[in-house]
Formats: C-alpha cells, sequence, structure tokens
C-alpha cells in the first residue's frame, strides 16, 4: 500500500469489502504497519475492523505473532494519532496477542514514552503481564533507545518494581544481564533506588542481581552494582554459588576483570559451593587461566 488515500477510496465508493486480506494482511493492518494515518481514518470512516488480525507474523524478527491493528500501531514512534483514531474506532486496550501482549507491553519494548503515557492516559495496565511474566518495565529496560525514559515513566505510574517473570527475575536481574543496550548504568540504578528496588533479591535459583552481572553481564555495570552501599559481595545462590564463582565461570565475559573488582570489594575467594568447589576451581574447570591466576596471588584455595 503506497497510502494515497484517492485509490483506496475508489473500490471502496464501490461497495468493496474495507477488510479483504492479501498475503494474509488486510488493508487497515498495511495502512498501520506503513504508517499511513489518512488511509487508516478512511478504512475506519467505512467500518473496517479494529479486530481482524494476521494468520502470519507481518513483523518478522520483532513480533514474530499474529497480531491486530492496535498492537502493530503500539510497534511505532510517534504512533498516538493513530492509536487515538483506532481506540474511538473501538480497538480494546487491554487485549493482548497470542503470546499474551498487551499494547502497554509492545510500546514498551518498542515505541517511545510518548505512546506509553498515551497508553497509560487511557487506562493501560501498567503491571500486566505476558505468558512469560514479563513485565513492562522489564521490556522497557531492554530498549535501546528510549527505555530509560519509558521505564521512568512506568515507575511514576505505578509500576512494580518487584514484579516478577516466570524465572523469579525482577529487572534488577535484567539490569544485570543485558549485554550491550544499556549503558550509564549508575544512572539506572539510581532510578531504581528512588521507587525501593532491593539490591540483593533472588530470582528462582537464590541469585542475586550480582550474581547476574558477574555471570555475564557489562563489566561496568558491575562496577556501578559493587559501589552501591548495601550490596552483598558474598550472596550465594541454590548451588552454593557467589558472584565470584559466577565470575570465574565467565570465560566470555570478562570474568578476570570482574573477578578483580569483587575481590577488591571483599569478595571472598576461599568460600566453596555445595560441590566444595572455590572460585578457583571453578576457573581452573573451564579454564579460565587469567581469573585462576588472578585468584592464586590474592590467596585463593584450590581444592
Amino acid at each position: 500500500m503506497n497510502g494515497h488515500v484517492e485509490i483506496v477510496d475508489l473500490p471502496l465508493n464501490e461497495g468493496v469489502d474495507p477488510d479483504p486480506c492479501r498475503d494474509d494482511e488486510s488493508l487497515l493492518l498495511s495502512a498501520v504497519k506503513n504508517g499511513h494515518d489518512a488511509v487508516v481514518k478512511l478504512l475506519l470512516e467505512r467500518g473496517s475492523s479494529t479486530d481482524v488480525t494476521t494468520r502470519r507474523p507481518i513483523i518478522p524478527g520483532s513480533i514474530d505473532i499474529a497480531t491486530a491493528s492496535f498492537h502493530l500501531a503500539a510497534t511505532r514512534k510517534g504512533s498516538k494519532p493513530m492509536m487515538e483514531m483506532l481506540l474511538k474506532a473501538g480497538a480494546d486496550i487491554h487485549d493482548r496477542d497470542t503470546k499474551g501482549n498487551t499494547c502497554l507491553l509492545i510500546a514498551a519494548s518498542q515505541a517511545s514514552a510518548g505512546e506509553v503515557e498515551f497508553l497509560i492516559a487511557n487506562g493501560a495496565d501498567v503491571n500486566a503481564q505476558n505468558d512469560t511474566e514479563e513485565t513492562c518495565i522489564y521490556k522497557a529496560m531492554g530498549s535501546k533507545v528510549f527505555g530509560y525514559e519509558i521505564t521512568k515513566t512506568l515507575l511514576e505510574n505505578g509500576a512494580r518494581i518487584d514484579a516478577r517473570n516466570r524465572h523469579g527475575e525482577t529487572c534488577l536481574h535484567f539490569l544485570g544481564h543485558q549485554r550491550g543496550f544499556i549503558t550509564l548504568a549508575d544512572v539506572w540504578l539510581e532510578l531504581l533506588a528512588i521507587y525501593g528496588a532491593d539490591l540483593n533479591i533472588r530470582d528462582n535459583n537464590g541469585n542475586t542481581p550480582l550474581h547476574h552481572i558477574a555471570g555475564r553481564g557489562e563489566f561496568e555495570t558491575l562496577m556501578s552494582y559493587t559501589n552501591v552501599p548495601g550490596v552483598d559481595i558474598n550472596a550465594r545462590d541454590c548451588k552454593g554459588w557467589t558472584p565470584l564463582h559466577a565470575a570465574a565461570a565467565s570465560i566470555w565475559f570478562d570474568g578476570d576483570k570482574k573477578a578483580a573488582i569483587l575481590v577488591e570489594k571483599g569478595a571472598d575467594v576461599n568460600y566453596r559451593n555445595n560441590e566444595g568447589r572455590t572460585p578457583l576451581d571453578e576457573a581452573y574447570i573451564i579454564n579460565n587461566r587469567e581469573v585462576a591466576r588472578y585468584r592464586e596471588k590474592n590467596g585463593g584455595a584450590q581444592r
């Protein structure tokens, strides 16, 4: 669809069904996907249904599921006028796609703070969770550009900071294992602390956010996190692992650098996990020579 209203209008004037599907995509879905506000307005005026969904994915790589027009609009930055038209035409702001995502869950990860504010103002649930129990904040924190502002908007409007996904992870755990997306971790931590985030909260496996950071997070995030008062450097998970064990076993994620910081911050190099292994043992097991060498210099015991 090229967005020419007059071309779309001609067949509609002849009584053509406004909801035909071509390649499993209705005219309305095509107009929404391509950002043609004027065509969307025309189709809605002519009775096009907001409930028509695709029978196949129409946004490969982002939304890999069948979806309706309002969910699709929520993926677009600057789509408030379009979403307003769809709402007035009867779109349900609480409707879910085939993976349990509401429009707000989708907008939190793909749109901007403006779209998120619009949805909240129109009654969207800031604490909605999808089928895997991901929250809006969890989604927002993965956004490369607008994540911080969207997260701030969600928190200001009552989003629960301690909400968990199916793995028992909160937004702090998510911050802990994000790589390549989140920068300025200290700014994020300051925001989350304002709203009462528990720095030592545990997931279903007993891991604290620091375990996640030490194992597969960014080095810069670990630097910021270990500078916050109250962080338990020697917290143990269900297997008896401390963050230092996680860093020792992290051969691909700057494990040696992160281990050095943890030791400087007071991590016990001789703590043994439930299998009786120290961080030094774990380093040797995965052949992480740099970590092992550092532990030996700092008195780390080997079994």
